[in-house]
Order: structure tokens, then sequence, then C-alpha cells
């Protein structure tokens, strides 16, 4: 049996059901391997807020800070809602909920980088 840690300072029951924690997942912004994006990804959802670029050593900082450096990946993963997404983009949603502030579907999707656009 497998099983998966998050931490958080909410206070959650030992046991939820998976309606919630895709519920959690969508307001927290916190993708998952596998489901929301597969193993080519190196970065998910705002790099500049998960990595520090000043700080010392950690697995996989040479192809992280390569792409940050010398060029920007083409598409990045973000929270939105559904009304908001193109068709194509609704096709490809991942982890849909209704999230608790807005009553509205929302979900995982790949967005085209400024760079992109």
């Amino acid at each position: 049996r497998t099983g998966k840690m998050l931490l958080t300072t909410e206070r959650m029951p030992a046991e939820v059901t998976a309606a919630d924690m895709t519920k959690f997942r969508i307001v927290n912004e916190i993708a998952w391997q596998g489901v929301d994006f597969d193993e080519e990804m190196i970065l998910c959802v705002g790099d500049e807020e998960l990595v520090s670029y000043l700080k010392g050593c950690y697995l996989g900082q040479e192809i992280v800070a390569r792409v940050h450096y010398k060029g920007r990946p083409p598409k990045k993963l973000v929270v939105k809602m559904l009304r908001d997404c193109p068709p194509e983009q609704r096709k490809t949603m991942t982890s849909r909920a209704t999230h608790p502030a807005s009553g509205e579907i929302t979900g995982f999707v790949f967005e085209k980088t400024e760079d992109e656009i």
C-alpha cells in the first residue's frame, strides 16, 4: 500500500475522500505527477515560489537552473476556472473540482509562457 504526505497547517482528518483531496490540491495549487503532468515536466507550478536560486545544492539543480536562466519552458501548469478556458484547454484539464470559494469548476491546464505567445 502506498501513500502520499502533504504538509499543511490546516487540520484535516486522517482519511479524506479523493474528491476532498482534489479540492485541497486545486485550492493550494499542488499538482501530482502522473495525474496532472508527466515525467517530462521539470517544474510544475511557479518555480519562483518553489526554488531558491541562491542557496545550496539539490537533486536536479543543474537542469532546473539551465531551464530558468537559458530559456523558458514553452508551457506552464496553472490552476484555471473551466469558464476561462478555450475549448482545447477544456479537453485537457486535469483534476477537475468545484472550487470551495467560487463554486466553479476548476482544474490544472497548461498555458503557453510569455516567450511563446
